[in-house]
């Protein structure tokens, strides 16, 4: 019988019971969770369980193998329970045991589990360098695997393009959204990871102030990720398709037809509503509040009769309950908006150098374009 090619896929293996350190009640308790989460992803309950049922292996002697699969379970479970910061804790401890016994294809696994739960907490430069560690790994040459390995590869290209978009790095992100679009060509399966390379190309065309390509690009990628995406993908996706419509509304000269504002506003309403019934329904609290900003947004450019400025405030008091500073910069953002457009500019550009000051102590420095777009431009109309 050969050993596992990744020992992270087994709970349990017959090699591993002529050990002298192996734990019969440590395999038992890993069988029984890997089961359970496997049957209920994304259920905040059985992560609890699983924790529970973990924890008491701390104190117990076993083999290696056992050690790291605790240490990934562990990880695996306070990830789903939102903690995040000790997921990483968990992880980095896996990592080194990975390191130790030289387990390469569980090293791969383990560096895009952190980078994931980095992402979460804003810690987007810690993420890339997961991502590039991952990518060097699978990149080096190894006889037999290079075909197994593409598929991962093209999720390693994917996510770290999203995070160097992040970092402002914006030249590498487009460098990396070409690179995995050359290899997921003769690839199957990979519709959402390319949907993913295509959201991100979004928000490059975004950020240069090409909305209209933008727009493309975003509705090319919201229709695979509502097929087979996740719920808070779409959520957060349907939000970057009505942004880049209303985008597209402001850039109309004022002579355009009255149809073509028209139809971008049903496109932005159509999705921000998404955004805000998707998150709602799958408990994407980030979600949610990113469709009610630019329900907000909208509402402001058609001139509703309506009170954008509490929506805004209410996702600013979210995003600081959740600690999400991606989102906290979002929503001041908008409230800077929401701020200048009643005329209220001193107290728009105090939300400006809000949202500087939450790039400075994250590594968010591509949330702070708008804003600092915005102080430019106050500077530049400002008569000494």
């Amino acid at each position: 019988m050969s050993a596992p090619t990744n020992p992270l896929l087994f709970p349990d293996h017959a090699l591993w019971r002529h050990h002298s350190l192996y734990s019969a009640d440590v395999a038992s308790r890993l069988s029984s969770v890997y089961r359970l989460l496997r049957s209920a992803a994304g259920d905040t309950r059985a992560h609890e369980t699983a924790l529970s049922r973990m924890l008491p292996c701390l104190t117990q002697q076993m083999m290696p193998y056992q050690q790291l699969n605790v240490f990934y379970m562990l990880g695996m479970c306070c990830s789903g329970l939102s903690a995040y910061t000790e997921a990483i804790d968990w992880l980095t401890e896996a990592l080194e045991l990975a390191l130790d016994i030289e387990e390469l294809e569980a090293l791969v696994d383990l560096l895009i589990l952190r980078g994931a739960n980095f992402r979460a907490i804003s810690y987007d430069a810690e993420a890339a360098e997961d991502y590039t560690f991952g990518l060097e790994l699978l990149e080096a040459p190894t006889p037999g695997k290079q075909q197994r390995n593409r598929p991962l590869q093209l999720h390693l290209i994917t996510a770290r393009a999203g995070v160097e978009f992040m970092l402002a790095h914006y030249t590498t992100a487009e460098a990396l959204i070409a690179q995995g679009q050359a290899l997921a060509l003769d690839l199957p399966n990979v519709a959402v990871d390319l949907a993913a390379l295509r959201w991100i190309e979004a928000l490059l065309y975004r950020w240069r102030g090409e909305p209209q390509l933008a727009l493309v690009k975003a509705l090319q990628a919201v229709e695979i990720i509502k097929e087979k995406g996740t719920a808070c993908s779409l959520s957060r996706l349907s939000s970057v398709v009505a942004d880049a419509a209303l985008d597209a509304e402001e850039s109309l000269p004022k002579d355009a037809h009255h149809r073509l504002r028209t139809e971008l506003f049903t496109v932005a309403h159509t999705f921000a509503e998404q955004a805000i019934r998707v998150g709602h329904e799958a408990a994407d609290f980030n979600g949610e509040a990113l469709g009610t900003i630019t329900q907000a947004r909208l509402n402001r450019a058609r001139q509703d009769n309506r009170d954008t400025q509490s929506v805004i405030e209410s996702a600013i008091r979210t995003a600081r309950h959740l600690g999400d500073l991606c989102l906290l910069a979002e929503a001041q953002t908008a409230l800077g908006k929401d701020l200048a457009a009643q005329g209220q500019m001193e107290s728009a550009l105090s939300c400006y150098r809000n949202v500087l000051a939450i790039t400075e102590i994250s590594d968010l420095p591509a949330i702070g374009v708008w804003a600092r777009r915005a102080l430019l431009r106050a500077s530049e109309m400002r008569v000494d």
